[in-house]
């Protein structure tokens, strides 16, 4: 959690928007509860950000499992998972960053996971065990609200906004199920992070030396700009290829 808020505190710095919030969520982890748990607390809380606090400029960031977490509610704000809060109105983000997403809880341990195997953080056994303690139920696992990239392209028609940008590392295990998950939700911006395992750019030593840091906070500017004209502080000044293209900004961490 450490290196979350640090990382958090250094983006808001970095993006220099005094009309921008960040709010993270702490929402509850496997094994005390399972799915959809989690989801429930995070629909609960966007609904309030729209029907109580009026937000319409809400960009939703998460890594791993709250990557996970970010894909599937907004899946739930477009299909609603049973009855679950939704808001008032259809508000969708403006923007999302997906920062290695989890979007396979049981993974065929072939590709990535055998070629990354020694240079990642994670490894392709842990995530099985993983993903049982977090959906113990074998045919709920194979729903898109649990497992996005068991799904199909139309399910995601509609779900994101045209800004969203998914991340991975080069060297992380689950590169090839978020490279798959990116085309089937038909996902045009897609950052490798060259020499990146896992969410690595939360434990960069210097974000202003971090070419992912940098592009999430151009991102994240641009987007700002682009789509409601909230005009940010002085820009960083990067350009990554595939990072082109309010209010609030609602992050869900991993932990």
């Amino acid at each position: 959690m450490r290196l979350h808020i640090k990382y958090l505190i250094s983006l808001y710095r970095a993006i220099n928007n005094p009309r921008l919030s960040i709010l993270a969520i702490d929402y509850s982890l496997a094994p005390e509860v399972v799915f959809p748990a989690a989801l429930t607390e995070i629909a609960t809380v966007y609904s309030e950000l729209v029907d109580h606090d009026g937000c319409n400029n809400i960009i939703l960031s998460g890594d791993s499992a709250g990557g996970n977490l970010c894909i599937v509610l907004s899946a739930h704000l477009k299909h609603h998972y049973e009855d679950l809060s939704v808001p008032s109105r259809y508000v969708q983000p403006i923007a999302e960053v997906l920062i290695s997403p989890w979007v396979e809880l049981d993974p065929v341990l072939q590709g990535s996971y055998v070629s990354n195997k020694d240079s990642d953080v994670l490894g392709g056994s842990f995530l099985k065990e993983v993903s049982k303690l977090y959906c113990p139920d074998n045919k709920l696992q194979q729903s898109p609200f649990v497992n996005p990239a068991r799904s199909k392209p139309e399910f995601w028609e509609g779900v994101f906004p045209e800004k969203t940008l998914v991340t991975f590392g080069q060297n992380e295990i689950m590169r090839d199920d978020i490279i798959k998950f990116a085309r089937i939700a038909s996902i045009e911006h897609r950052y490798g992070d060259i020499g990146g395992f896992h969410c690595s750019v939360l434990s960069a030593k210097n974000y202003d030396q971090n070419k992912l840091f940098n592009g999430i906070v151009s991102f994240i500017q641009r987007s700002l700009q682009q789509t409601v004209g909230l005009a940010a502080g002085e820009a960083t000044a990067v350009d990554i290829e595939a990072l082109e293209s309010r209010n609030k900004v609602m992050r869900t961490s991993k932990l």
